[in-house]
């Protein structure tokens, strides 16, 4: 699921599930039209970045590559 978040400035946030089931919010703060078309439910992705703990588990910003 995916959904625009506002505070300072717009963001949005991508949940994704892990192998295991572990929910990870991907969060995006500029850019925002091009991935809210990129990210697709039922799509597998290859991500990396720096995971932190910011209202659960959470990677700004991150590196992906769309498998399917």
């Amino acid at each position: 699921d995916s959904y625009l978040a506002h505070g300072r400035k717009t963001r949005l946030l991508v949940g994704v599930k892990t192998k295991n089931q572990e929910r990870i919010t991907l969060a995006f703060f500029s850019g925002v039209s091009y991935f809210q078309k990129v990210f697709q439910t039922g799509m597998n992705l290859v991500i990396s970045g720096k995971l932190e703990y910011y209202r659960g588990l959470q990677i700004s910003h991150p590196d992906y590559e769309i498998l399917s």
